[in-house]
């Protein structure tokens, strides 16, 4: 029989900026789970999106600890240039794309997720568990002995995430996962819908922007509702929610071009129906 690791491949592009100030160095837990991963054959590559020196000097370590790892460092500070040089990086056709925040809890999640990515062009909205604020910063040297010696028993206190911290009305956005978050496209797909937007700064709606890409071209994602990942809680300073609100701007532009009122993003993490609003009420949702 086949080996299983031969049948089963997948890129991991992760886009990184400034983590080790502002995320505490979460990346390196993040690759230390990844390395963990079982029954399954992956390259991992990371895109440094124009951090500051020290951050640099820290990301350089962390490569020499795992020369394996393919590190990409760009000049643009910028999430979708990242994910977009990654990609076209990937020497697999299946990518994923994961935050620099997002632990894998269990050795065999990716094992999980390509097979369920077999028969779709995209898929998303994996169970999301945060961290206690805190929890990260004071347990950090014990969790990466933990997930050396046992992928599948961190030990990590999570919860359901408070939606105050991220300006939200309720949970229901922050306890799934977004395309970017943890969420796969195969590479011909994210070719044929032009790869990442590059006009989105900073936080948020560059998802967005993939997801109705994607949903427009494909219809609906693989739901990827049993796979449970953690999320590292980190602040969000201010300005990145004042570039939010630009985006916000940006992404409606997209709407309105296409002649459409609303995109529910929600309705497609909960593998919902009634997702898009056309202004012409005559027009369709594209098909399931």
């Amino acid at each position: 029989m086949e080996d299983i690791t031969k049948m089963l491949h997948i890129s991991i592009v992760i886009s990184t900026h400034n983590n080790f100030t502002y995320k505490n160095g979460c990346l390196e837990s993040v690759i230390l789970a990844i390395n963990n991963q079982i029954n399954i054959n992956f390259e991992t590559i990371i895109v440094d999106t124009a951090s500051d020196e020290k951050n640099i000097k820290f990301l350089q370590r962390l490569h020499k600890k795992n020369p394996k790892i393919k590190v990409i460092y760009s000049i643009i500070n910028n999430v979708s240039v990242g994910r977009n040089i990654g990609a076209k990086a990937a020497n697999s056709e299946l990518i994923l794309f994961l935050d620099d925040d997002v632990l894998l809890p269990e050795k065999d999640i990716l094992e999980q997720l390509v097979k369920q990515a077999k028969n779709k062009e995209y898929g998303l909205s994996a169970t999301r568990l945060w961290t206690f604020k805190g929890w990260y910063q004071k347990n950090k040297k014990f969790l990466n002995e933990k997930i050396t010696q046992k992928a599948c028993d961190y030990a990590i206190p999570t919860s359901e995430p408070n939606p105050e911290v991220r300006r939200k009305k309720n949970d229901r956005h922050l306890i799934r996962t977004y395309i970017g978050n943890f969420g796969f496209i195969k590479k011909s797909a994210l070719i044929d819908v032009g790869y990442w937007d590059e006009y989105y700064e900073g936080y948020g709606r560059e998802d967005n922007a993939m997801a109705f890409k994607l949903y427009m071209k494909y219809g609906k994602p693989a739901i990827l509702e049993e796979l449970c990942v953690i999320h590292v809680w980190h602040e969000i300073a201010k300005e990145k929610y004042e570039q939010l609100e630009k985006n916000k701007k940006i992404f409606d532009r997209l709407l309105k071009e296409n002649r459409i009122e609303k995109f529910h993003i929600g309705r497609i993490l909960y593998n919902k129906d009634d997702v898009v609003e056309f202004i012409d009420r005559n027009q369709v949702n594209p098909s399931t």
